[in-house]
């Protein structure tokens, strides 16, 4: 059995509405509420909560909508932000390679770093789709994408510089934006303990 995460009453774990009070029990729109009920427990807790207080069960993420996206639509989100950047980042190793190869060969070496970046975003652009472990750790960090500005910036000259632009803008401002959302996802991915042990 689990319980309602609008109402808190007992519902089966197969059902897709509450019989108390109507509302869908895949998803619940927690805005403009100071409270919910963990599905776990059926306690009432904060409706911005990643953990419940009663039981330390993990909160469901179909319960914690933020700003009118829900859990899965964030995770796309992210997902389409992180394949524009690397979009972004082949073209400017791009002409930074052209540049190379036409004028000085200095500036083949960003145009590498910045393929192998690009590369490494496509890859996890899909990654994050199925497995959100580590997302907030890979971009609160700030001396790697300041440090790749900087050699894009004194080698690959201001073309190089619009990947890290949009990285600071549209990827590590909206994971920072939504912390909460994915250190939710995160600790759902990882028991925190058997609940039989309660």
């Amino acid at each position: 059995m689990k319980y309602c995460a609008n109402c808190g009453k007992e519902i089966d774990d197969r059902a897709d509405v509450c019989i108390g009070c109507g509302c869908s029990t895949k998803s619940i729109n927690t805005s403009n509420r100071e409270t919910i009920y963990c599905t776990y427990c059926g306690k009432e807790i904060m409706a911005n909560a990643a953990f419940c207080i009663h039981c330390g069960c993990a909160v469901s993420s179909t319960q914690n909508t933020q700003n009118g996206m829900s859990s899965g639509e964030r995770v796309n989100e992210l997902s389409k932000r992180i394949k524009v950047n690397a979009i972004i980042w082949f073209c400017v190793a791009g002409l930074q390679i052209i540049i190379g190869f036409i004028f000085n060969w200095i500036f083949l070496i960003p145009g590498a770093l910045n393929i192998i970046s690009a590369c490494m975003d496509w890859q996890f652009s899909k990654k994050v789709l199925t497995d959100q472990t580590g997302v907030i750790q890979k971009y609160e960090p700030i001396a790697g994408p300041v440090i790749t500005a900087v050699y894009n910036l004194l080698i690959g000259g201001v073309v190089g510089v619009a990947g890290s632009v949009y990285y600071f803008v549209a990827i590590r401002q909206f994971v920072l934006n939504n912390r909460r959302a994915f250190e939710t996802l995160e600790a759902e991915a990882q028991p925190l303990f058997n609940k039989n042990n309660l």
